[in-house]
């Protein structure tokens, strides 16, 4: 961002005005670590910090000093300390104007990144890596090596990845969930220049518990999308099909591509997108406190919005301020109450769902169901 004229591919440029419009549509946080990163110089991204400052809007993975670099981000969200770090694996071949411009996305550095947060007290480290091969939707060797030495690592939480413009995978590794690629947010792309599911991406959804014993994703949600095209509205790809007929082939389309690669399991499902409950796209991440770690009820549970460096929302628009975590809507369990009781009895408070036509999903539990947990001590699985 700055108040050079703006610019398109391959060299990048956007008017400050837009960091206000990101902080407005309900942004909290922001990685700008990306393949354009550097597009307009050092220049470019001492403006970008000041414009983001200047919003209000958080952001860390580029920087104006050494010293910037060495200061993690760490957000105090209803009580727990959430830190988030951001790198890139690329910047399409321009050097660094000095070693701290931007970070890269080097296992060394994230490693002791990671470990300098947690000793500065964040109960969760959150890393996001723009990476991976464009228009692949299978991780590349790098993702995958990089991926299994980070998960190595206790200090590290959470790994979520953009950039191939296509859904990537959401897979375990060394006992920990990772999102590979969230896919397109919102860009010109469609197939007549690209891929077809270069217009799909996925809004992730983390439960992350925090307890005596640590910080852990507990299960992950995710909420395809789609973007229409020529007005670039993001759409929910699972249930718009209803509202918006004409494009209901295209969306069933982006929800069978979407749920084919990332995936579905115990611990990783797509769940529904309900009416006027629309949700700020990227990652979010929901932080439950089991045992009341510095001040925080049991039944506490609050939004971290984090958004990508180079893809900013613009159609989406979320109230400010942001609503406390979790729509109020019944599991998709039918029969009644029992049948309820019988899903809580099974250690899980969503069930899936068939609908008449289109495809299946998950309901959110209620907050009153996120509060009380699953009755057994099985693996909680909130969505």
């Amino acid at each position: 961002m700055t108040p050079a004229a703006p610019a398109g591919y391959p060299v990048f440029n956007t008017p400050p005005e837009l960091a206000t419009a990101i902080r407005q549509t309900g942004w909290r946080a922001c990685s700008t670590a990306g393949t354009h990163t550097l597009d307009q110089g050092q220049r470019g991204v001492d403006d970008t910090i000041w414009a983001l400052d200047r919003a209000g809007v958080a952001h860390t993975g580029s920087f104006s000093s050494a010293a910037g670099q060495r200061t993690p981000l760490i957000m105090t969200v209803k009580g727990v300390r959430v830190a988030f770090l951001a790198y890139t694996e690329l910047t399409n071949g321009i050097p660094s104007p000095h070693p701290w411009s931007v970070n890269r996305a080097s296992a060394a550095q994230i490693l002791s990144d990671a470990h300098r947060a947690r000793r500065d007290g964040a109960q969760v480290v959150i890393v996001n890596l723009h990476w991976g091969q464009e228009n692949a939707a299978q991780p590349s060797s790098f993702q995958l090596g990089l991926a299994g030495q980070l998960t190595r690592s206790p200090d590290i939480t959470a790994i979520v990845g953009q950039h191939v413009h296509i859904v990537q995978p959401i897979r375990i590794l060394t006992g920990k969930l990772v999102v590979f690629g969230e896919g397109n947010l919102i860009s010109n792309q469609t197939g007549a220049c690209c891929p077809a599911a270069s217009q799909d991406g996925m809004i992730v959804l983390l439960t992350i518990t925090v307890d005596s014993r640590g910080a852990r994703v507990a299960v992950i949600g995710y909420v395809p999308v789609w973007v229409r095209h020529p007005d670039y509205v993001v759409l929910p790809a699972g249930t718009a099909w209803r509202t918006d007929p004409a494009d209901a082939a295209a969306l069933r389309a982006s929800y069978e591509r979407t749920v084919a690669v990332a995936g579905r399991g115990p611990r990783v499902q797509p769940t529904c997108h309900k009416a006027g409950k629309r949700r700020p796209c990227g990652v979010v991440a929901r932080l439950s406190a089991a045992t009341r770690p510095a001040g925080v009820s049991r039944s506490r549970r609050t939004n971290l919005m984090l958004c990508r460096g180079d893809e900013p929302p613009r159609a989406i628009k979320i109230p400010d301020p942001m609503p406390a975590v979790g729509p109020s809507l019944r599991p998709c369990a039918t029969g009644g109450r029992s049948a309820r009781s019988a899903a809580r009895r099974a250690g899980s408070c969503t069930r899936p769902r068939r609908l008449a036509s289109g495809p299946p999903c998950l309901r959110p539990c209620s907050a009153r169901q996120h509060a009380r947990g699953p009755r057994t001590p099985r693996a909680r699985q909130h969505s």
